[in-house]
């Protein structure tokens, strides 16, 4: 039987995906280098150390108030236009960051953070540009390869950034935004390669057209999957160093956790290409939620480098499947205008739930402890996989 995987890899290769898939790694390169830096930047900087983390915050602050309305600009200006606006923010943020840095400006880091979440913002659209550049059957395929690929950026990026600091310093940290803006450009370059696959209108009634996509159950249950997954991993991914330092763990145990639960979250996608194609989106949504819980069972009573590393590895591709497939959904929507307002309205969820649980992770780990932190997340994620069987059986039965 004929499919999108067993044809020759230049059909599914296209110039088009293959200029989205560098823009991702070229992104994610950018993004895992403020990950690693805008914390300690901020605490470099700050004269209030409490205020150490707000650059990181404004990150994805700016990305949760920019993402809905830049759906709505990408259905009437096209995806390339604002493409390559996004990665000039990357580019003037970092600009902006090295700037901070020379002049010892706090204030000027934050702008620069702030701006960068417009790039942010714009990224989270590649995935759903990559689904429309393929044939329907393709459409999780060429999401996983966008997601999967996105390791190779996890793994160059902070790398790269590493060296520009040793090469530039002092000050501190110049060299890494350097490289946000290298990568910024990088991106910039390779998004005039990307071609439009849809028309550009206005979306005329936003609110009539998220009501109309809201009534489709797979759409609503993408939304819902898609949060809950985010919410739990960042939530888990935020709370362990914390706790993995109160056990004993050294610091630079702990960033290795982190770093394989980074991979944890990617690399499912470059393994994944014959699963997407033999099984339903309900169904990986499904395995997802069972990875995710296993997870949460090796973090719970969690005291040394190996339960939490697997654990927190296990979320990390446990919410891949989830948002791999919750992604193949919205981008399935069959009217342009639901489309773009349902991605758009997924994104601010998405981010809205990563700053809530990003803040309230550390606290609720202070106030009631590790274990009940992880239990809560588990009901959580059981929550959603109750969610997901009882929709999977109501389509089946239904007349």
């Amino acid at each position: 039987m004929t499919n999108e995987l067993q044809l020759s890899p230049r059909i599914f290769w296209s110039r088009n995906l293959l200029c989205l898939v560098s823009c991702q790694m070229a992104y994610t390169a950018a993004g895992s280098v403020c990950l690693v830096v805008s914390g300690l930047a901020g605490f470099y900087l700050a004269d209030h150390k409490i205020l150490a983390t707000l650059p990181f915050a404004l990150i994805h602050v700016a990305t949760a108030l920019v993402t809905f309305p830049l759906s709505l600009l990408m259905h009437r200006l096209g995806r390339k236009t604002c493409f390559i606006f996004g990665s000039l923010a990357g580019v003037a943020a970092a600009i902006l960051c090295m700037t901070a840095i020379v002049v010892q400006s706090f204030p000027l880091l934050c702008a620069g953070s702030a701006l960068f979440g417009v790039f942010q913002a714009t990224s989270e659209y590649y995935r759903f540009a990559a689904a429309e550049s393929v044939a329907e059957r393709a459409i999780r395929q060429a999401v996983a390869w966008t997601i999967g690929l996105s390791l190779v950026g996890v793994l160059v990026g902070p790398q790269l950034g590493a060296v520009l600091d040793a090469v530039l310093a002092p000050p501190m940290f110049l060299g890494s935004y350097a490289a946000v803006a290298a990568f910024s450009i990088a991106s910039a370059i390779l998004a005039f390669g990307i071609e439009d696959r849809r028309s550009r209108v206005p979306v005329a009634h936003v609110g009539r057209s998220l009501g109309a996509a809201l009534r489709r159950p797979a759409v609503g249950l993408a939304l819902v999957a898609s949060a809950v997954a985010f919410g739990v991993m960042v939530t888990a991914m935020t709370a362990l160093p914390v706790a993995a330092v109160g056990c004993g763990l050294s610091v630079g145990a702990t960033g290795g956790i982190i770093q394989l639960h980074l991979i944890g979250m990617f690399i499912p996608s470059m393994f994944a290409s014959r699963l997407v194609t033999k099984f339903s989106a309900r169904q990986l949504l499904s395995a997802g939620g069972v990875i995710m819980i296993a997870g949460l069972g090796s973090l719970f009573g969690a005291k040394a480098f190996i339960p939490f590393a697997m654990g927190l590895f296990l979320v990390g591709a446990g919410w891949n499947f989830v948002y791999v497939s919750a992604t193949e959904i919205l981008a399935s929507i069959p009217d342009s205008e639901e489309r773009a307002t349902a991605q758009g309205f997924n994104e601010l969820l998405e981010f809205a739930i990563i700053g809530a649980c990003a803040l309230g992770a550390g606290a609720f780990y202070v106030l009631f402890g590790w274990n009940t932190l992880i239990i809560t997340l588990a009901t959580t994620s059981l929550c959603l996989l109750g969610v997901i069987l009882a929709s999977t059986v109501k389509l089946r039965f239904a007349p």
